[in-house]
């Protein structure tokens, strides 16, 4: 596994190494072994139930852009008092401090005010 700087210098952009870490990288800015070390920080499955086997999704403060770790999709849709340890002490902090790049958080916020946008006017 590559070495992962804490102040973000090691190069993002070095060769990809497949498909999935072509896409992790372009949504989210994570290398595809980073992305493993968060994984394997936050238990091997979801950070919160700890399901293997399972898709997993990554979950980042849309407010801060910081990533937080990885959860199955159930728990990335939800907020209860399991998400109180992991909110504290998320497992992508304990491995090195990533955040979404600015231009895609923007473009996810883009995203997520047409959606906000389309289902009002679809209520009224």
């Amino acid at each position: 596994m590559t070495e992962l700087a804490a102040d973000g210098a090691s190069p993002l952009w070095d060769g990809y190494t497949g498909g999935r870490d072509k896409e992790l990288r372009r949504v989210w800015g994570l290398k595809l072994d980073w992305w493993e070390a968060i994984r394997a920080e936050g238990g091997g499955g979801c950070a919160v139930c700890h399901r293997r086997g399972v898709r997993l999704v990554v979950d980042d403060d849309h407010a801060t852009g910081e990533i937080r770790g990885l959860l199955c999709d159930a728990c990335n849709r939800k907020l209860d008092e399991r998400m109180v340890a992991y909110l504290l002490d998320p497992p992508a902090r304990r491995v090195g401090p990533f955040f979404v790049p600015a231009h895609r958080r923007a473009a996810m916020a883009r995203r997520r005010a047409a959606r906000n946008a389309r289902r009002a006017s679809e209520r009224t």
